[in-house]
């Protein structure tokens, strides 16, 4: 091109503004580059020569496809022959994101805003050029924080399942099969609990390495959560090859995993799905092979379990369970027992705890552990828990009108995460507890340390809303999650539950006692009063006792009971030893 070419591209340029736009397109901070319709470059500033690389004088007159990666050239020109047959520019008007090329060879990703304009009859176009190479890793960042496992890597949930869409797709070209395989790592909460979540984390790392060096190249691992794995593997012909592979698996858990100066030993229960389309999607085989996985578990852990019919009647009857939820608080079919608190000083019961069962008209009494979590799922258990709160308030004054001599007795209730959400729940408390006449701290509501984290904020408001009737606020389950120390500060409770996992090991020696024994602790520091759950034996009381907890509930007084078997129990002293 001759320089007078490039000089009229120059002077059409300035033309179009004044002095005082050239020192502002001088002084912009992004790079500012023009050109004309063949796509030459005629106009370039100081930010554009410290992107690029690129002096003014080296770039005029030059074609724009220096800037661009060789292998998107062709398209760039094929881009600009369109516009110069129809007038019309694809990007024009847009933020397009696009690869550039510096002098050096270095491919960089910018953002590009395009204009036109057109001067003596001739059109030229305008580009702001902005580097978006750190906009582009953060946003790498944040979709891998995404989609893997922050501790682990591995993918999670959401990809494992886009896996497993992509395996389908690819297995019905090939003739076979993808198997899922669910694995739960076995007592796992034991360790958390005895060596802390620092130590659990370090073993679940170990356990993924080693089995990742057994998977083909092919298959993937997920992670999904606390102990919860999944392995996906394609282009299986048979049941056998992936029996097969969770044999491998299994067999990789006899060697100890070495933490620091401790070797620990871990199990795992599999549980194993295979499927092929159109029968078989992402989630019916992860759902499947997680109820094999629980199946394996049930049948004694540390072993694998393929799904079959007999446990697909098992997800039925859950999806029955599910449907006739609704109907059954209609119906009247819900039931409240009592399991009693006890002094471990004076053996008289202090109090009780409302525990909900379903009567089913088929099913005989349904356990809490199999219908409450599908009401949770469901949004049931707003007023089901609504309407155990009502119930058990109303046999407390029940109690305390027939029995004036033990109007001190208090009631327990359990709170779900939806319920401590609900900003009614207050109000329906206070509205309770005047129409009863009841005093308000005979009721006792108790939440897990879990659903104390569900939403740390809104907990504390409603658990102040509700201090401020004068109820008194438990935690139960305290140590087996993830929660701070702090927070039991920051919360206003008045009772500390120590969980079952932990009375286990009272009378057991020194090491098995010592996290009972620091709750405790814990619990006499914050003047909290303290209530041991699930003791079985007198053994446990007689530590219990010298270790300072105050009361405790458990099969060793009674099971749940109905309202009139509570009643014989009321006398001072009655569980006496």
């Amino acid at each position: 091109m001759d320089n007078d070419t490039v000089n009229r591209g120059e002077d059409a340029v300035l033309r179009r503004s004044d002095d005082g736009y050239r020192a502002l397109v001088e002084s912009a901070a992004d790079a500012i580059v023009s050109a004309d319709a063949q796509g030459r470059i005629v106009s370039w500033n100081a930010a554009a020569e410290r992107l690029f690389g690129y002096p003014a004088g080296n770039v005029i007159g030059r074609p724009l496809t220096i800037l661009i990666p060789e292998g998107q050239r062709e398209a760039h020109e094929r881009g600009l022959d369109r516009f110069l047959a129809s007038g019309a520019a694809r990007l024009m008007g847009r933020h397009v994101d696009l690869e550039a090329v510096r002098a050096d060879g270095s491919v960089f990703p910018v953002e590009l805003s395009l204009s036109t304009w057109t001067t003596d009859g001739r059109r030229f176009f305008s580009a702001i050029v902005r580097d978006i190479t750190e906009r582009r890793r953060t946003h790498e960042r944040l979709a891998r924080q995404a989609l893997h496992d922050p501790l682990t890597g591995l993918p999670n949930r959401a990809l494992v399942l886009d896996r497993i869409g992509q395996a389908l797709a690819r297995c019905e070209r090939r003739d076979s099969s993808v198997a899922v395989l669910f694995f739960d790592v076995d007592r796992f909460k034991v360790v958390n609990d005895s060596l802390g979540h620092g130590a659990g984390d370090a073993l679940l790392v170990l356990i993924v390495e080693r089995l990742q060096s057994l998977l083909r190249p092919g298959d993937t691992m997920s992670r999904l959560g606390g102990d919860e794995f999944v392995v996906v593997c394609e282009e299986v012909f048979d049941i056998d090859q992936a029996r097969h592979l969770a044999r491998r698996l299994s067999g990789a858990f006899a060697a100890p995993f070495v933490l620091g100066e401790r070797e620990m030993f871990a199990t795992a229960s599999l549980g194993i799905a295979l499927g092929r389309p159109p029968a078989a999607t992402p989630e019916s085989l992860m759902r499947d092979a997680d109820a094999a996985m629980y199946w394996a578990k049930e049948r004694g852990r540390s072993r694998y379990e393929v799904f079959d019919e007999d446990m697909r009647a098992q997800v039925l009857r859950r999806l029955d369970t599910e449907h006739a939820m609704p109907r059954a608080l209609e119906r009247n079919e819900f039931r409240i027992l009592y399991q009693p608190i006890v002094s471990l000083d004076t053996g008289t019961m202090t109090g009780v705890e409302a525990l909900v069962r379903w009567e089913h008209p088929d099913h005989g009494l349904i356990s809490p552990a199999e219908f409450v979590p599908i009401a949770e799922d469901n949004g049931l258990i707003v007023p089901l828990g609504s309407w155990v709160l009502r119930q058990a308030m109303e046999q407390a004054a029940e109690w305390h009108s027939q029995h004036p001599a033990r109007a001190d007795l208090h009631v327990t209730v359990n709170l779900s995460a939806r319920q401590l959400q609900d900003p009614g729940l207050p109000f329906a408390v206070a509205t309770a507890i005047d129409e009863l006449d009841l005093d308000p701290s005979s009721v006792t509501l108790e939440i897990t340390e879990s659903v104390l984290m569900h939403d740390r904020d809104v907990s504390l408001a409603r658990l102040l809303d509700l201090k401020f009737l004068g109820v008194r606020l438990a935690i139960d389950d305290f140590g087996t999650g993830y929660s701070s120390l702090a927070y039991l500060q920051r919360f206003p409770l008045d009772v500390l539950k120590v969980d079952k996992a932990f009375v286990d090991g009272v009378a057991l020696g020194p090491e098995e006692s010592a996290l009972a024994s620091a709750i405790i602790r814990l619990g006499h520091t914050l003047h909290l009063r303290t209530v041991a759950e699930g003791v079985e034996s007198p053994e446990q009381v007689a530590h219990l006792r010298r270790l300072g907890c105050q009361e405790a509930q458990g099969f060793l007084w009674a099971q749940p009971l109905p309202p009139s078997e509570i009643t014989a129990c009321l006398d001072p002293g009655y569980f006496a030893a």
